[in-house]
């Protein structure tokens, strides 16, 4: 039985770790933010770009990373 990859829910939808594409540092007004491109693929396929604050962005990366590694 195959294991269920485990998921982040962003902008209300839960999202696979690894269809995570890339997350880097952004900045808006003088503030910090982490970029998240991701990939969904229902209804049909999309990439989307969001916005989390620094601090939630850097523990969704942390997440991202430990899941590469074992993966």
């Amino acid at each position: 039985m195959a294991k269920k990859e485990p998921t982040t829910k962003l902008d209300g939808r839960e999202v696979p770790l690894g269809d995570i594409l890339e997350m880097k540092m952004a900045f808006v007004s003088d503030q910090k933010f982490t970029e998240v491109r991701y990939r969904i693929s229902e209804p049909c396929y999309a990439e989307i770009c969001t916005l989390l604050p620094y601090d939630k962005g850097y523990k969704l990366e942390k997440k991202v990373r430990k899941y590469m590694n074992k993966r």
